[in-house]
């Protein structure tokens, strides 16, 4: 399962585009789309600052979080982990992976997060 963590309005796309195209100035790109300058500054602002770097085998553009388990929560998680990775010992799934699967599913569960289409 994915999720579409940047949806991004047709608009904004319209903008990124023409800021890489380079060939207007940012306030004639802001004049062109009916927003303000200072929108089309914090865009590329977005566009020029340095991609997150993932923090394991995850698709680029993730943010990282830290997340503080109590014991008994890691050691739920622990077990589960060592149940699934039992029953598939093909691809082990991490603490991680897991914490990050029950996180995604509730998000799309409350419809705060979109799941991509294949």
């Amino acid at each position: 399962m994915s999720v579409d963590y940047l949806a991004r309005s047709e608009r904004t796309l319209l903008i990124e585009s023409m800021l890489q195209d380079g060939k207007l100035s940012t306030s004639e790109i802001a004049r062109q789309n009916h927003v303000s300058r200072a929108r089309v500054q914090a865009i590329k602002r977005r566009l020029q600052a340095p991609p997150p770097k993932p923090s394991a085998a995850h698709s680029s553009g993730t943010k990282t979080i830290t997340v503080r388990f109590t014991p008994r929560v890691f050691a739920a998680l622990t077990a589960a982990c060592e149940i699934v990775n039992q029953e598939n010992s093909d691809d082990p799934l991490t603490i991680e992976d897991y914490a990050e699967e029950c996180v995604v599913n509730r998000l799309v569960t409350m419809g705060l997060v979109r799941q991509k289409r294949k």
